[in-house]
């Protein structure tokens, strides 16, 4: 069985989202009965590509094909041809020598050097292979395993896998095989993939298919029955239509209950209000400097810059990072230069959450380049410092009425020392009359007006809580308590 087929005696599921896109690749398989096709299967990070690519799979095998799957190494280091030995190499080792022999010597000495099953290097040894060579070879290779019931070859993560992976697939778009072949070439969206995308120019023979995020009618099909009405449309808010966004944030604890819908501004800087144990999405394709500087970045919240994200790796890494994390799509280039956001501020949540300050990321910039990212970190930290306080009761009054929700729960942080000042009190109990919460607002205002005398009356900040402690006792029908 070629590696990383998704398996014989796996039953072909329900299409689900992206029934159109899965009935145009069918409709490829079809046509490739008369004549070799090639697809590119493209879309955002965690849209559902690979999924759709195994729906295929197990229905081809169904009909009778013969399925190659294969991928670019896991830990992201460059390897020449990987994917293609990921899915062919298993095929070649069980293959009859009687039929290998119909390719002709010169080709198997061509294929040895590639493939671990007829001797060679492997993609390990593979920087000195003749590309052009190789895809003649490769060519009369996919057409003997076709025979006549066909083969599908996918190639997974296409956008990683190097140029000369591309070179390859130029040469099958215009020296197709004589032979039942359909080939799909699965990839991210993303400037890594430009070449994968000019693939369609011109060659009738080549569909691209895009996958783009669902509509509403079909991202609510993919949440769990029993999920309640508040919760639902925030995550079909915040996930935006991405299948992967939406199976992490249903299987995700969901915000305090207690607290009213968070704005989407919430998912981009600070301590999300997602409690994300987990991910929930696939990171293996990103390299361990990749994953750590993407942890880093969600710490650091958007936007964010190399400069501040140097404070970890040097310099060098981080670029090098970056340009991997906006090659696979996961982050974008801000309006400044050098400066950079999460494509979809959900996943700087989750990341947050599940790579975060609790669990040790780092690291904090020191300084004002972002204070913010200083007090994502001391929002869910131990009791803060004198000075650390300070910091967080500066920011939550500085955003007090843009982010309630989130002024109060920084305002709560201070608010809980022994120690902490009237001032930051008063603060926690507007930020909670803003953000809805007024029973716990009065009864915060209950227990500190008898701290008015130490303070001197109603003058100073005693008067401005008075205003907002009315507004919060008329808006639950007890105006008379007001006065």
């Amino acid at each position: 069985m070629p590696h990383g087929h998704p398996g014989p005696q796996e039953p072909i599921a329900r299409p689900g989202p992206h029934a159109a896109e899965l009935g145009l690749l069918l409709e490829e398989l079809r046509l490739a009965r008369a004549g070799s096709r090639l697809v590119t299967l493209s879309g955002e990070p965690w849209i559902g590509k690979s999924r759709l690519a195994r729906l295929l799979s197990w229905e081809a095998e169904h009909r009778g094909w013969v399925v190659a799957w294969g991928r670019p190494p896991w830990d992201g280091a460059p390897r020449p041809f990987h994917s293609l030995v990921d899915a062919l190499d298993d095929w070649l080792a069980a293959a009859d020598p009687a039929a290998l022999r119909r390719l002709g010597e010169v080709r198997i000495r061509t294929l040895a050097r590639l493939f671990p099953a007829l001797g060679g290097a492997g993609t390990d040894g593979g920087g000195g292979v003749d590309v052009h060579a190789t895809a003649r070879a490769v060519r009369a290779l996919l057409e003997l395993m076709a025979g006549d019931d066909g083969l599908l070859l996918v190639l997974d993560d296409a956008h990683r896998a190097g140029p000369e992976m591309i070179e390859l697939a130029e040469y099958l778009m215009h020296h197709p095989p004589a032979a039942p072949v359909l080939t799909v070439l699965v990839h991210r969206r993303g400037p890594t993939a430009l070449a994968l995308s000019g693939l369609t120019a011109g060659v009738g023979a080549v569909r691209p298919v895009e996958l783009r995020p669902l509509d509403r009618a079909h991202a609510e099909s993919l949440l769990p029955p029993g999920i309640g009405p508040l919760r639902r449309e925030l995550v079909l808010r915040d996930a935006e239509g991405v299948p992967g966004l939406l199976r992490a944030l249903a299987a995700a604890e969901s915000p305090e209950p207690e607290q009213p819908a968070h704005s989407t501004r919430e998912l981009a800087c600070g301590a999300p209000p997602w409690r994300a144990g987990v991910p929930g999405l696939d990171l293996r394709t990103l390299s361990p400097l990749g994953r750590r500087t993407m942890a880093t970045a969600a710490v650091m919240g958007d936007p964010f810059s190399v400069t501040a994200l140097a404070a970890g790796p040097d310099t060098g890494e981080a670029l090098r990072a970056v340009e991997e994390l906006h090659g696979e799509g996961i982050v974008r280039p801000d309006t400044r230069a050098g400066w950079f956001r999460f494509a979809r501020p959900v996943v700087r949540a989750l990341m947050w959450h599940a790579y975060g300050p609790e669990r040790g990321v780092g690291p904090v910039p020191a300084g004002g380049d972002r204070p913010e990212a200083v007090t994502a970190l001391l929002e869910t930290s131990s009791t803060p410092t004198s000075r650390e306080a300070a910091l967080l009761e500066e920011s939550a009054r500085a955003m007090v009425f843009e982010q309630p929700a989130r002024s109060a729960r920084s305002a709560r942080r201070v608010a809980q020392s022994p120690d902490a000042p009237v001032s930051a009190r008063l603060l926690l109990c507007q930020a909670l009359v803003l953000s809805g919460r007024l029973p716990e607002a009065v009864g915060e205002y209950a227990r500190l007006w008898p701290l008015q005398e130490r303070f001197g009356g109603p003058a100073g900040p005693w008067a401005e809580a008075a205003v907002w402690r009315a507004r919060a006792l008329r808006l639950l029908g007890a105006g008379a308590q007001a006065r």
